[in-house]
Order: structure tokens, then C-alpha cells, then sequence
């Protein structure tokens, strides 16, 4: 098996397989220091505003942490009196952003793979 093959391989593996659950974990992480740490408000606050989403899993996360009401960032205003929660989480959103890059990434590594594989061909023929 050629070098080529085997990067190109090994990118779409590490691409596809690992991403999702560390993204997941580190935001888990994150959210159940929400009450004792201002960088974790600050932190989830911007991922709620950036991703349009609430919570990891959904809007009921902060029930789980004993918030009787989810934070501004949760909330999508639609008039100047009125606004909707949220309702998707944001480990759902934000996978599906970056699965998105991953996926242009799996691509570049396919195309590099098959130009060095074409190349190799080509320069051999020359060889020859």
C-alpha cells in the first residue's frame, strides 16, 4: 500500500472516529463547572450565541445543574418583546459545523493522496 493511500486512509479515520466524542467530552466538561467557574459561563455563553443553541444536549441541561431559568444566551429573540428558546443543544450543532470542515479536510487529503499516486505513475513512466 502506498504512503498515499495510507495518509489518506488515516486522515478520513482519525477525522471521522475521534472528533465527535471529544467534542462532546471536553463540552460535557465544560458545562458541569458552569456553576463554579466564570470562564465556563463565559465559555458556553459564547458557544450558545456563535452555534444558535442551548445547553450540550438541549435547553434542559440547566435544569440538571439546578438553574430554575436558562441564561439570555439561550433565548433567540424574534420581536423586541418577545423571544423562543433555543432548543437544540449545542454538542449536536457543533458537530454538525466541524463534521462539515472535517469533511473538506477528508477531501484535501483524498485529492493529495491521488496526486501523489497519479505523480508516482507518471514519474515512473518517465523512468522508464
Amino acid at each position: 500500500m502506498s504512503s498515499a493511500i495510507k495518509l489518506t486512509v488515516g486522515c478520513l479515520f482519525f477525522i471521522t472516529a475521534q472528533y465527535p466524542i471529544e467534542l462532546r467530552s471536553h463540552l460535557q466538561n465544560n458545562f458541569n463547572h458552569y456553576l463554579d467557574n466564570p470562564r465556563s459561563v463565559a465559555a458556553q455563553t459564547f458557544l450558545e450565541d456563535e452555534h444558535d443553541c442551548c445547553g450540550i444536549v438541549n435547553y434542559s441541561d440547566y435544569a440538571y445543574l439546578n438553574i430554575s431559568e436558562e441564561p439570555d444566551s439561550c433565548y433567540r429573540n424574534i420581536s423586541d418583546v418577545a423571544r423562543v428558546v433555543k432548543r437544540d443543544g449545542c454538542a449536536k450543532n457543533m458537530e454538525n459545523h466541524y463534521m462539515v470542515r472535517m469533511n473538506d479536510i477528508g477531501l484535501i487529503c483524498l485529492l493529495v493522496g491521488s496526486f501523489e499516486v497519479s505523480a508516482s505513475f507518471f514519474f515512473d513512466e518517465m523512468n522508464q
